[in-house]
């Protein structure tokens, strides 16, 4: 990734860490989106896992979809994904990835690294007695997809992965004041709403899809103890070396895996798709005209018919 790339992906990461004091204490326990929590509410579970819960919801039913989230998210990035995907007869599991959303902060015994998150995830899969399942993954929930198709191939069915992080990039000065321990709570000063909507809008193409709803609902379980700390740690620590090492080894995927990207992310560059495709002999490249980095929410009539016709063609095999 080039370094204005980058530096626009790692500022915005900075720019959403710095208002999580100031916003989320505003919102959090008060539902916003009520048609999604009137939805989702009867279906949201918890797992006691070491020393912390882990919050998922678990609905619809067929074959089970374990949908993983980016970074600093939560279920929620799927919301305008489920109802498609549910009508298609797939079991929706949304995982609320350690630390973030409605799961507890793990211990700091917990090192954030990607393969300790996609462990956390088999161990759901697990306690949900799922021996094969098949995943969708967004941001850096698509990176986690692609590290738990690489190192637990005969657990995956099929995998969609949209805009994922997948490529090594740069780090510029940015991530430094976002995971130093003495400006990070510095930088978490004086923010508001309107940072948090401006920094999610410079992800997006279709900026209308940035709502205040979205931006509410998006900040709503964010005021947890430890959460600025450990969101810190995530962002240094998942790129650990398991993820150089799958980098290196896309040419092993076996897993038929669809990949999604909006043409216009200002993220991580959309000549990641093809690279990646021609790397993964099962995988196959979508791009999405008009769109940024979240194309499920940018163009989600596109994204559903992309997703909905995947994961059901494993039906017709």
């Amino acid at each position: 990734m080039n370094i204005p790339t980058a530096h626009r992906f790692f500022v915005f990461a900075l720019c959403l860490f710095t208002i999580l004091g100031a916003v989320s204490c505003r919102y959090i326990g008060e539902p916003v989106d009520l048609e999604w929590n009137d939805l989702v509410s009867p279906y949201r579970h918890d797992l006691q896992m070491d020393d912390y819960k882990l919050h998922y919801i678990d609905i619809g039913k067929g074959e089970p979809l374990l949908m993983l989230h980016g970074f600093a998210s939560s279920g929620y990035a799927w919301n305008q994904q489920v109802e498609p995907l549910r009508r298609a007869g797939k079991r929706l599991i949304l995982v609320d990835l350690p630390g973030q959303g409605f799961s507890d902060v793990p211990p700091r015994s917990f090192m954030p690294t990607v393969e300790n998150m996609a462990a956390e995830v088999i161990k759901l899969a697990d306690h949900l007695k799922l021996k094969k399942f098949s995943l969708l993954g967004c941001s850096m929930g698509g990176g986690l997809t692609l590290y738990l198709c690489w190192k637990y191939p005969e657990r995956v069915e099929r995998a969609a992965v949209i805009d994922p992080a997948s490529f090594d990039q740069e780090r510029p000065w940015a991530l430094g004041l976002l995971t130093n321990p003495v400006t990070g709570p510095v930088v978490a000063q004086g923010a508001s709403k309107q940072t948090i909507g401006a920094g999610l809008k410079d992800t997006a193409v279709q900026k209308q899809v940035i709502t205040d709803t979205f931006v509410d609902e998006y900040t709503r379980p964010l005021n947890k103890p430890g959460y600025k700390a450990f969101i810190s740690r995530l962002m240094r620590e998942f790129f650990s070396k398991e993820f150089e090492k799958m980098v290196l080894s896309y040419h092993t995927l076996r897993t038929p895996l669809l990949i999604i990207w909006g043409k216009q992310d200002p993220w991580i560059p959309a000549e990641f798709c093809p690279r990646l495709a021609t790397l993964a002999p099962n995988a196959h490249c979508e791009m999405i005209d008009e769109c940024g980095h979240m194309p499920h929410m940018e163009h989600p009539e596109i994204t559903a018919k992309l997703l909905t016709d995947f994961f059901s063609a494993r039906e017709a095999e």
